[in-house]
């Protein structure tokens, strides 16, 4: 156990939060200070930033940050954006390679002029804005730290993903999947997702806008020969990014 005899192993069985969460984030600890030794991290360095994503998550349990359908960082938010770069990096094995970097040097540049750029992805992993700008500053600076990440409600609200959400430019929806049984909730979801829709049209319509979605929705699964399959894109949410793209005013 990387973390025994650690202020961070003190610091969480005294914390005044669920035993659940207590539980996963002692594991997510563990793994994380293993695997940042093994990439030649100093095992103090690497308990240092679990011991500040742990003191955010604490915060965020007893006051929640309330993310609006519209997030962007203010200044006091870019602690977060530096502390989710701290925990990514050494995720990122070695130095990563970017095939036709030239592409991303022509999105700089078509947002330089005013033109939006639209990336479809298949899904999107919690940490996924902070490992594209880790891998991708070298050829496009600050391409991803710019960039309006479309977030489910799992990266807003979970304890641990919430605070390093903060650090990004987001819009918040809620997926199909998690509509509710309650109907009052069902309207408000999907008045609020309509919002959001709204202030994407309205950011495009002023030009210069990159946005990161995941079409798909969901996760890649083996299927039964135990081969991982890419999730298929969704029909209906590609029809209204490329409407949206159609309609913008740039």
């Amino acid at each position: 156990m990387p973390t025994k005899d650690s202020d961070l192993l003190d610091k969480i069985a005294n914390a005044s939060i669920s035993g659940p969460l207590k539980s996963n984030f002692l594991e997510f600890a563990d793994c994380y200070v293993q695997l940042s030794v093994d990439q030649d991290t100093d095992k103090d360095e690497a308990l240092d930033v679990m011991q500040e994503l742990f003191d955010s998550v604490e915060q965020q349990t007893s006051n929640p940050y309330l993310f609006s359908s519209l997030h962007i960082p203010s200044e006091e938010d870019h602690s977060y954006f530096e502390l989710g770069l701290k925990v990514a990096r050494p995720l990122v094995l070695n130095t990563p390679e970017i095939i036709n970097q030239h592409i991303l040097q022509h999105v700089q540049q078509l947002l330089d002029q005013g033109e939006n750029v639209i990336f479809a992805a298949n899904h999107q992993t919690e940490l996924e804005p902070q490992i594209l700008s880790i891998a991708c500053d070298s050829v496009a600076k600050d391409l991803f730290k710019n960039t309006f990440f479309v977030a489910g409600e799992r990266v807003t609200t979970d304890p641990m993903a919430a605070p390093l959400s903060r650090g990004r430019r987001l819009f918040c929806i809620y997926a199909k999947r998690y509509v509710s049984d309650d109907k009052q909730i069902e309207i408000d979801r999907r008045m609020h997702n309509l919002k959001t829709i709204k202030q994407m049209k309205e950011l495009l319509n002023r030009g210069g806008v990159c946005i990161y979605v995941a079409l798909g929705g969901g996760r890649d699964r083996p299927d039964e020969s135990k081969n991982v399959q890419l999730t298929p894109f969704d029909p209906s949410s590609v029809g209204l990014f490329t409407l949206l793209a159609q309609t913008a005013k740039q």
